[in-house]
C-alpha cells in the first residue's frame, strides 16, 4: 500500500473513531470529558482494521501515548490540517520507526 493510501485509510479510521468516542461519550459517560480518551482511541483503532493499516500488530498502550503525544503537537502547532489528517500522517510517518 502506498503512503498516501495510507494516510487516507488512516485519517477515515480516525474520524469514524472520533464519531464512535463522541456516541461514548454522550451515552457511556453521559457527557463528561474522557480523560483516557487516547487509551478508548487506541483499542478502537486496534478493534476497527488498523492492523490492516500497518501490516502488522500493535500494542495498545504504545499506540495510546503516540494518540496523546500527536494531539498534544496539534495544540502547539497550529495549522489547517483536520485532527485526522495532522495524525493520520504523522502515524504513517512514524511506521517506520514504530513511533
Amino acid at each position: 500500500m502506498r503512503k498516501e493510501e495510507r494516510i487516507s485509510e488512516m485519517r477515515e479510521l480516525l474520524v469514524r473513531a472520533k464519531k464512535a468516542h463522541y456516541t461514548y461519550e454522550k451515552k457511556v459517560l453521559k457527557g463528561k470529558h474522557d480523560e483516557d480518551w487516547p487509551d478508548w482511541y487506541a483499542d478502537y483503532l486496534i478493534g476497527h482494521g488498523l492492523d490492516n493499516i500497518v501490516g502488522d500488530k500493535l500494542e495498545a498502550e504504545m499506540l495510546s501515548r503516540f494518540l496523546l503525544q500527536t494531539a498534544l503537537e496539534k495544540l502547539s502547532q497550529p495549522n489547517r490540517l483536520t485532527w485526522a489528517e495532522f495524525t493520520a500522517r504523522k502515524f504513517v510517518t512514524a511506521l517506520k520507526s514504530r513511533f
